[in-house]
């Protein structure tokens, strides 16, 4: 009996196929000497304005530019099969393609070995492409740069990758570079470092990520902080702070740590502040870290459990019941000698 292809599903929106626009946009402006901004804006308006996209003219002026703009093309592209086959073209152009590498990883690799391989030609090929000079540059604008991306999704997609092998030492070390690189962290790296350093026990450099980005308030610096808090002092009022911190921020993020709701099989490629969705993204890489932390579960159950049982308290008797202790613990035996 032959067997069937269903149509292949709809493909997410790719944000990676936009940074085509902000080629042809720079194309566009090289060469322009503009006295200020009002006049870079109004050049823009007589030169771009009301044009669709693919009117915008781009010339490619070396083989690395032609296979990443096959790249843009192939971010944006629904079907698997070609996304490869332009993968494919572009390395026949430049061996030197980062993201060429990176499709490669997330389309054609049957197993997380070919993964990790993929994602490592395509680091070579970023240093190669960008050189040692710029690499090393203090000059050098990581992420703002469009030259630098290709190279920084594929250390970002080797991290990924090495960590869902365990390899957590590499993972780890890789996306500390990216940070390096760029502090402003437009990758969202800092969300998956916050995790594995607290699942690796590193919680003085996860305390360190945490000040770093004190206004961070994702679930996945939230939750790791708490867990961290709860790592180093136990169930404690440092601890049962953070924890509630997060619960406000996220409390999504409870239903996947016990069980209540399933993870699904693909983690989200977008969501929004305190979601299900950000809560998945989160869980789907940190649940390990609560499971095999002692008592971690158990410790927000008792938490919910102790915040219930002092809000029935106020309900029953308002006014009798002081503001929170720092343990959040109730003394039902100092209301008895009331």
């Amino acid at each position: 009996m032959t067997k069937k292809n269903g149509p292949e599903k709809k493909r997410r929106f790719d944000r990676r196929a936009m940074e085509t626009v902000s080629a042809k946009v720079n194309q566009l402006m090289q060469g322009q000497n503009f006295a200020s901004l009002e006049e870079a804006n109004m050049f823009l308006m007589e030169n771009a304005c009301g044009l669709k996209l693919d009117e915008f003219a781009y010339q490619p002026k070396t083989s690395l530019e032609q296979a990443q703009y096959i790249m843009w093309d192939a971010f944006d592209e629904p079907s698997k099969k070609k996304r490869i086959a332009m993968a494919d073209q572009a390395l026949a152009i430049s061996q030197d393609c980062a993201d060429a590498y990176v499709v490669l990883a997330e389309d054609r690799s049957r197993n997380i070995e070919e993964e990790i391989g993929f994602y490592r030609k395509g680091v070579e090929a970023g240093k190669r492409a960008l050189g040692e000079e710029t690499l090393q540059s203090s000059e050098t604008h990581f992420w703002s740069d469009l030259r630098t991306r290709p190279y920084m999704r594929a250390i970002n997609g080797l991290a990924c990758a090495l960590h869902s092998d365990e390899q957590f030492a590499e993972a780890i070390a890789l996306w500390k570079e990216l940070l390096r690189l760029n502090p402003n962290d437009n990758q969202g790296v800092r969300t998956l470092l916050a995790p594995a350093l607290v699942e690796a026990n590193l919680l003085a450099e996860a305390e360190d990520l945490f000040r770093a980005y004190a206004g961070e308030t994702s679930a996945h610096m939230m939750y790791s902080r708490a867990l961290c808090r709860f790592k180093k002092y136990g169930d404690s009022p440092l601890a049962n702070d953070a924890l509630k911190e997060a619960m406000e921020e996220n409390s999504h993020v409870l239903e996947l740590l016990w069980g209540v709701r399933k993870l699904p099989k693909r983690q989200p490629a977008s969501y929004s502040p305190g979601s299900p969705e950000e809560a998945e993204g989160y869980v789907g890489i940190a649940i390990h870290s609560w499971i095999h932390t002692d008592r971690a579960i158990d410790w927000i159950a008792d938490f919910i459990s102790r915040a219930i049982q002092k809000r029935r308290l106020a309900n029953t008797f308002p006014g009798l019941i002081a503001e929170p202790s720092s343990d959040n613990v109730v003394d039902i035996n100092s209301l008895r000698r009331r």
